[in-house]
């Protein structure tokens, strides 16, 4: 490897570089809740143009450039919300309603799997309905 990527030609400073950028994006993605693959294209996106080749003055031109893609996949994203609001908490409650029923009719050691699956769907539907849990919209 020539080392030809970023501000400087050191490996093992881009390495760190992109240890301390992928530490930053799972714990803002862990404070966040987000869920698979959370930090991953992140990581991939900051670790790949970590060892691009650039000069200094470049730099702004690429963080706007950054910011205004991430603006459009955000808006992609959301854009079922224009259409169904309220689906993610519709499919937490029926995916919570569907595990019940998977546990009510378990026997034997299937049971327990069961009764996991229906402890996760529950949690799950905590967190993505907070009308559930009595809490203003």
């Amino acid at each position: 490897m020539d080392g030809g990527g970023g501000l400087t030609r050191s490996a093992p400073v881009l390495v760190v570089v992109a240890v301390l950028l992928a530490a930053g994006h799972k714990v803002a993605c862990d404070a966040a809740r987000i869920g698979p693959p959370g930090n991953l294209i992140f990581t991939f996106m900051s670790a790949t143009c970590a060892f691009l080749p650039q000069r200094l003055g470049e730099i702004p031109l690429h963080l706007a450039l950054v910011a205004a893609t991430a603006a459009l996949a955000w808006l992609v994203c959301m854009a079922p919300a224009l259409v169904r609001p309220e689906g993610p908490q519709c499919t937490a409650v029926a995916r919570a309603l569907e595990a019940a029923v998977r546990l009510a009719h378990a026997e034997g050691p299937a049971a327990a799997r069961a009764r996991h699956d229906a402890a996760a769907a529950v949690n799950a539907l905590a967190h993505t309905a907070p009308v559930a849990r009595g809490e203003p919209r």
